[in-house]
């Protein structure tokens, strides 16, 4: 009977998914995809942003996953917001915390330190990246999680370079796992009267004109 409970109450306790935000961009994708299949397989899931808003906050919530939504008030908004974020992981009882991404890496290792009970999972998403481009935050929260590095359970890479990157920035090598980003096939298979259409829109209704395209998003590194 005891066993039978026990089941029972990890059955209730979610995977709780944490990130800065929902708004579009490659890696918010991936992270969104990932909890929407975790969820088809039968997995509770739930997901923590910490600011409000994005087209991929309501395609969540449009497949039945719960969003809770911090409200950070910005940059300088530190020790509310991390009282607050605290409170709203504790009070999930996770079964396993997955963070994704520098800010959400940091909150929910300080978090670990608090309640070293929990299974927390880092993501990274991105190898060689020159920091000199951004705003110095950038650097300093590398510095921090490298600090920190110690603190979750396993640290999952999305490709061998990525990989070898943190290995040579001093992350234990014992916790990192490659895990490849997935794509949804169906989502992007070929579609030609949409591609026609969109054709003519942008070279015109005779063809002739040329076009280079590029899809990314306006940022230094790219």
């Amino acid at each position: 009977m005891v066993a039978s409970l026990d089941i029972e109450a990890l059955a209730k306790r979610y995977l709780l998914f944490v990130t800065r935000s929902l708004k579009v961009g490659g890696a918010e994708h991936q992270f969104v995809l990932t909890c929407l299949k975790m969820k088809e397989k039968g997995f509770p899931v739930k997901i923590v942003s910490f600011y409000k808003g994005g087209p991929l906050e309501e395609k969540a919530r449009g497949h039945g996953i719960e969003v809770t939504v911090v409200g950070k008030k910005g940059r300088w908004d530190v020790f509310p917001f991390l009282r607050k974020t605290f409170s709203i992981i504790k009070n999930e009882r996770p079964l396993l915390v997955y963070s994704y991404l520098g800010a959400a890496n940091i909150v929910c290792a300080l978090f670990k330190l608090l309640n070293p009970g929990v299974k927390l999972i880092w993501s990274f998403r991105a190898s060689q990246m020159d920091l000199t481009l951004y705003d110095p935050t950038w650097r300093i929260e590398r510095a921090i999680m490298k600090f920190l590095s110690f603190v979750p359970d396993k640290i999952v890479a999305n490709s061998r370079a990525g990989f070898s990157e943190l290995r040579r920035q001093g992350y234990p090598p014992s916790k990192i796992r490659v895990i490849y980003n997935g794509f949804d096939t169906w989502h992007f298979r070929p579609r030609r009267e949409e591609g026609v259409d969109l054709r003519r829109k942008w070279a015109g209704e005779s063809g002739e004109n040329k076009l280079i395209g590029i899809v990314a998003r306006l940022d230094p590194i790219k």
